[in-house]
């Protein structure tokens, strides 16, 4: 065998080694690489709570996908979470969802939400539930539980951007009364300086909400439904 053969055949055997190591570095990188999931949340909805963080945190963690949170508008938010502009929409009711068949929920709740009706306490709450239609309700767009409460109004309702605007309304008596969880009404009355008077003994809706992602994660959907799951069993349904 001559020097030359002896010699391109060592370049070459080298060259295939280097290839097939090469391809099975990309290979193992490709398969360790963890997919990292973009999920909007409500601008307005102050999900940012530590115990919901702590939660979704590691409901991602223990599912192996990396999670970065976007802030949007609500009516914006769940449109681009249905054509995938974003990967997702943390919290929403199943009813807020339909007409957008590319949401999926993740199975497990992640909130429970206890919705009150309160009043200013310069005013006397209703007698009973069932005259609530002749109040009249706040509207904050892009939450689809004060839709729900709005349609059953009688006497139209007050739209606002915020949760804050809606408590200015009913302070100002432009409207009669606002539905929000116990524990952002006590946030947000210390934060504003208004004072506000709960009614009835029971809450006015009992939500569950789940986070919602694209279709095009489907097949990530098991992994997260296990991580959500250890997750609440590790800190327990939320509650508001």
């Amino acid at each position: 065998m001559s020097y030359y053969t002896r010699y391109w055949g060592t370049a070459l055997l080298s060259l295939s080694l280097w290839l097939v190591a090469e391809q099975t570095f990309a290979t193992e990188a490709t398969k360790t690489k963890r997919p990292t999931l973009t999920i909007g949340y409500h601008e307005q909805a102050i999900i940012h709570y530590d115990e919901i963080l702590k939660v979704i945190d590691r409901a991602f963690e223990l599912a192996e996908i990396d999670l970065e949170l976007r802030a949007l508008p609500g009516e914006r938010l769940i449109k681009y979470a249905a054509a995938g502009i974003i990967d997702g929409d943390l919290t929403r009711v199943p009813s807020a969802t339909k007409g957008y068949p590319t949401l999926i929920p993740i199975d497990i709740p992640l909130l429970s939400t206890n919705l009150w009706v309160w009043v200013s306490n310069k005013q006397q709450c209703p007698a009973r539930v069932a005259n609530l239609p002749d109040y009249r309700p706040v509207d904050v767009l892009g939450f689809q539980f004060y839709k729900l409460v709005g349609q059953t109004s009688r006497v139209g309702v007050v739209q606002v951007s915020t949760p804050v605007g809606g408590l200015k309304m009913v302070q100002s008596g432009r409207a009669d009364y606002i539905i929000l969880p116990q524990n952002v009404m006590a946030r947000m009355q210390t934060n504003e300086g208004m004072s506000f008077t709960r009614c009835f003994e029971v809450p006015l809706l009992v939500l569950k909400m789940h986070t919602y992602i694209h279709l095009k994660h489907a097949e990530l959907l098991p992994r997260l439904e296990a991580g959500m799951r250890q997750a609440i069993q590790e800190n327990g349904l939320i509650e508001w």
